[in-house]
């Protein structure tokens, strides 16, 4: 190192200490940590080196003193593994540790890994993310599972929503009689465009999901495409239970056609559901472009509202403008309309034939005058067009929200900080000073103080671990108070602990005797 040397390097722990800061303080000491590792052989150097701990020292406390003036007192009396006087100081502790086996060892095994190296850092560190996408894909499904399970009354909302509208819905048609077109045409639209409705419920959930995105893309923590996966498959199983309560209790209870063995009631509930997915990743790419959720709702409002004009309910597609009749053809709501419309007036309960012309001298079959004056095909094969359809628009969707989280940034600009009137520059010479009233703050000083404060936590060993002895301290208004050092350092220990134990049932048994981290001096700095 260009300004340390080393006075111990075990397996997992080095020790060093700066020359350019033990001129000015020689009781300064570093001591690191890689990532975990057997640490009682640096104990057992310096104790062969004639330094002995005592029994009420902490372990950092007493490898921070060693190089110190103070760590003389370690030594005292005592010999070294071999007889020979301990050595004090700081340069005689780095030619101590030059001159052990362990030094030695540890260059050995450097130079192998220097003549094994190709000179170029492994491929695994030059990668941004610590995780492949599969990996990464898999741990965001299982926490936006966990944000969504957790948010019970959305889930219980959206249930109640699909069944309270489906049962008002089924109620209203009751039975309808198969020669009552105007009146099935219009369930079926609705059915369609309960997924749009629903929708639109999600979008609060979206910005404050995209929040927590930005924060976390920053950091690296995953792909912006695995983020938007976990997002949309998290929602299968809410809009499988959403589509097969809705659609089971409209189209039993309205009397659609039950033909085929029921395969149209399936193939029914397939539409619904592809429809549903599609809508729903179109708002989700909305809401990855947008600033805010009030530009989302109103742009999403006018776009369901345009959806639903050039749906062909409204106005049919025949009678649709040669200059909008291209908004129709990119509706995803005029899809699922002539799906479900096709799937159900092709069935065997509209064969029977009715007058085609006023004078009766054509019949048509009842199901195909239905489909032909509202414009759609008379097709089966039309059923999965649309389907196909919807389905490749939501994979574009998908793909669009993907790319619009990862080089959209609609981060709303924090507000310009507040200026001091005393920092201000007067702008001419003869321009007063401004003078302006401080703000008073509402403040009541409070002095903290904590005594014999115990830690203990249980491991999955059963054994029962101190990490907070009998601390006690107190805090004065009015003053900064830092605690750094050894046994403070045990509060980062403690949170690294409980978070192995909630997540993983695990801890590795060198953290357990890591009795700190990092050691550095500390300091009380009293601000008034």
């Amino acid at each position: 190192m260009a300004d340390g040397e080393i006075i111990y390097h075990g397996e997992y722990l080095l020790l060093l200490y700066s020359v350019r800061w033990l001129k000015s303080n020689p009781s300064l000491l570093c001591i690191l940590f890689a990532s975990s590792g057997p640490t009682t052989q640096a104990m057992q150097y310096f104790s062969d080196l004639g330094y002995q701990c005592p029994e009420i020292m902490d372990v950092a406390d007493f490898l921070q003193e060693i190089p110190s003036a103070d760590g003389r007192r370690f030594s005292v009396g005592n010999t070294t593994a071999t007889g020979a006087p301990p050595p004090v100081g700081t340069t005689a502790l780095v030619q101590a540790w030059k001159s052990s086996s362990m030094f030695q060892t540890m260059v050995e095994e450097m130079d192998v890994q220097v003549k094994e190296s190709t000179g170029q850092w492994p491929a695994v560190y030059s990668e941004p993310y610590a995780n492949t996408f599969w990996v990464s894909f898999r741990l965001s499904l299982d926490r936006q599972m966990k944000i969504t399970l957790r948010d019970s009354a959305f889930l219980k909302g959206r249930f109640f929503q699909s069944v309270v509208v489906g049962g008002i819905a089924g109620s209203l048609f009751s039975n309808l009689p198969v020669d009552d077109a105007n009146s099935m045409s219009g369930i079926l639209y609705f059915c369609g465009l309960f997924g749009a409705l629903s929708a639109l419920a999600s979008l609060p959930m979206i910005f404050e999901q995209r929040a927590v995105f930005y924060k976390h893309s920053r950091s690296l923590f995953f792909q912006t495409p695995a983020f938007v996966m976990a997002q949309t498959v998290v929602m299968y199983p809410i809009q499988i239970a959403e589509t097969v309560s809705f659609t089971t209790i409209v189209y039993w209870s309205v009397g659609m056609s039950a033909d085929d063995d029921g395969s149209r009631y399936f193939t029914f509930m397939l539409i619904v559901f592809v429809f549903s997915l599609c809508v729903s990743q179109l708002f989700r790419l909305l809401a990855s472009t947008v600033a805010s959720p009030a530009i989302a709702s109103m742009l999403s409002s006018v776009m369901l509202i345009l959806m639903i004009l050039f749906s062909g309910f409204i106005i049919p597609k025949s009678n649709i403008p040669p200059g909008w009749i291209w908004f129709y053809w990119i509706n995803p709501i005029a899809y699922v309309l002539r799906s479900v419309t096709v799937n159900e007036f092709l069935a065997p309960d509209y064969d029977f034939q009715v007058c085609d012309t006023d004078d009766c001298a054509q019949e048509q079959r009842y199901g195909d005058l239905v489909l032909e004056s509202r414009g759609n095909p008379t097709e089966q094969v039309w059923v999965w067009y649309g389907v196909i359809i919807m389905f490749g628009m939501y994979i574009c969707f998908l793909l669009l929200s993907m790319l619009a989280l990862a080089y959209v940034r609609t981060e709303p600009t924090p507000p310009p900080p507040l200026l001091n009137p005393d920092d201000l520059i007067e702008e001419t010479a003869d321009t007063s000073a401004i003078e302006a009233p401080a703000v008073e703050i509402p403040f009541e000083p409070v002095s903290f103080s904590f005594k014999d404060v115990w830690y203990t936590v249980k491991l999955p060993s059963g054994e029962e671990l101190d990490l907070l002895k009998g601390v006690s301290g107190f805090f004065e208004p009015g003053t900064v108070t830092a605690l750094v050092g050894a046994f403070f350092a045990f509060l980062f220990v403690v949170f690294l602990i409980n978070e192995l134990l909630t997540y993983f049932r695990w801890v590795p048994p060198a953290l357990v005797r890591l009795h700190c981290w990092m050691c550095c001096l500390g300091a009380r700095t009293r601000a008034r």
